[in-house]
């Protein structure tokens, strides 16, 4: 007991010390980072404002609402910075649990949780993004997922707890309401349970989990719903959570589709290594036991695999696969390999992974945002509250100089207008029949939907070329 308690105390001390390592980019305010949109929708909506109705993005309102607690208790945009040290400190009880599954000494287990730690240090992209607040769900269920599949493989056991599918809804909506391919794996073992089920011929069971799912996915979706619903912004919510992002999956081509180069490969490669590794690691464990935890493996890695190769390449994607690396560290534990060689292997893993993240470190590049400065100051204190930025890098613009953007669509109007002509519409003529006295704009205006808006209506005020960025004011 004494030592479980040291390892939790270790586990929490870890993931403090991970969070604020990695999050340098929000503690020190430079962060231009999808999680800088999210702080903004969070800020705002602490003073008022609601989601889809009066600021959009293509997100589920639970990483809005996290961001918005931010604001709410610690008044800052650091103040996310709590709630990531309790994500990781949870997912990392659970990844602990798992290796507990397998291995009885707790330090080891401890090692082994590290090990994944390390991983994720490399594509954590600075933290506060949707797949970070996922990771305890999507390890909590497979915690579950395993302690059933070793229960039905060692003991004969068919029957599923209630219990576990409820942490599967509760687990579901989590990806639903932020981003539902956070999903993919929780989906997989639903999967194989349910297989695993009606071959066992266990109708009443699959009803009781049915239920506790349902149970689960309304315990968090509901108040969502009834809050959206009484803005009269239910629909909104579901087109920025789902709708939108079916249209842009759809419109998406996959990575492999575009100029593939030997950068682009070794970034799959090590990355999302953890996606593809499950798979052979699978096909090595149904081999030898012909179980259905060598199935759920073989299915993990399919899935995931076939989900990052259709999409874009972005290193935080990998996050959801990220207990995947602790299977595969249990594996060769298991495995009849020498003592020498399991430790050559893991010392590779962690001298690896130390290296990538140290020269990142080293090499990164603070961003120099005080161009801003210079064309932000040109906008009156009583003309502030009619601004807009367009297509700015710089997405932490709204927050740093407290301006509350004038239009909902405030960040990545290009992208988000490409992805949905019903979208592209709206973005027109709100921009077109709109007053907004200021646009801060980055993007190429030739190519944009407001080429013939800002030229017919605004003057240019100011250029910063050496960031791209022009300053229009509203015609008189």
């Amino acid at each position: 007991m004494r030592s479980k308690k040291c390892s939790m105390v270790m586990l929490f001390l870890i993931a403090c010390v991970f969070v604020v390592a990695n999050s340098m980019g929000i503690i020190r305010g430079y962060n231009n980072d999808d999680c800088m949109i999210f702080n903004t929708i969070g800020k705002f909506w602490e003073e008022g404002k609601v989601p889809y109705i009066d600021l959009f993005d293509h997100k589920g309102p639970l990483i809005f609402f996290i961001n918005m607690l931010s604001w709410k208790f610690f008044h800052c945009e650091q103040g996310t910075l709590f709630f990531q040290i309790f994500s990781i400190f949870i997912m990392l009880i659970f990844l602990f649990k798992i290796a507990k599954l397998e291995v009885k000494s707790n330090w080891k287990c401890l090692f082994f949780t590290v090990i994944t730690l390390l991983f994720l240090g490399l594509i954590y992209s600075g933290g506060n993004m949707t797949e970070e607040y996922c990771l305890p769900f999507i390890t909590a269920s497979l915690y579950f997922t395993l302690v059933y599949l070793k229960k039905y493989v060692d003991d004969k056991v068919t029957k599923h707890s209630i219990k576990y599918a409820f942490v599967y809804g509760i687990s579901f909506a989590v990806c639903f309401l932020t981003r539902v391919t956070n999903a993919v794996g929780i989906c997989v073992g639903i999967l194989l349970i349910l297989i695993i089920l009606i071959k066992e011929k266990e109708g009443k069971n699959i009803f009781e989990n049915a239920l506790g799912f349902l149970i689960g996915f309304l315990a968090i979706f509901v108040p969502f719903a009834v809050y959206f619903a009484k803005k009269n912004a239910f629909y909104e919510m579901l087109e920025g959570t789902i709708l939108f992002n079916l249209k842009y999956a759809t419109n998406s081509a996959s990575w492999l589709q575009g100029e593939v180069s030997m950068y682009t490969v070794r970034l799959y490669l090590q990355h999302f290594f953890p996606s593809y590794m499950i798979f052979i690691v699978g096909l090595l464990k149904f081999k030898k036991e012909k179980n259905a935890i060598g199935i759920f493996y073989i299915l993990l890695g399919i899935f995931e695999t076939i989900l990052f190769m259709t999409g874009r390449l972005l290193q935080h994607y990998a996050m959801i696969c990220l207990p995947n690396l602790l299977l595969i560290v249990l594996e060769l534990e298991k495995s009849k390999i020498s003592k020498n060689y399991k430790v050559v292997v893991y010392s590779f893993m962690i001298i690896g992974c130390l290296g990538i993240s140290i020269k990142r470190y080293i090499k990164r590049i603070v961003p120099d945002h005080s161009a801003y400065e210079s064309l932000m100051v040109q906008i009156p204190e009583t003309e502030k509250e009619s601004f807009i930025a367009v297509d700015v890098s710089f997405r932490a613009i709204y927050e740093r100089y407290d301006v509350c953007p004038y239009y909902k669509y405030f960040v990545l109007q290009d992208f988000q207008a490409s992805n949905s002509e019903k979208l592209y519409q709206q973005m027109y003529d709100t921009f077109l029949n709109g007053h907004v006295k200021w646009i801060l704009f980055g993007g190429n205006l030739e190519e944009s939907f407001m080429k013939t808006i800002v030229k017919e209506r605004y003057d240019v005020v100011a250029q910063e070329e050496s960031i791209g960025i022009t300053l229009y004011r509203m015609k008189d």
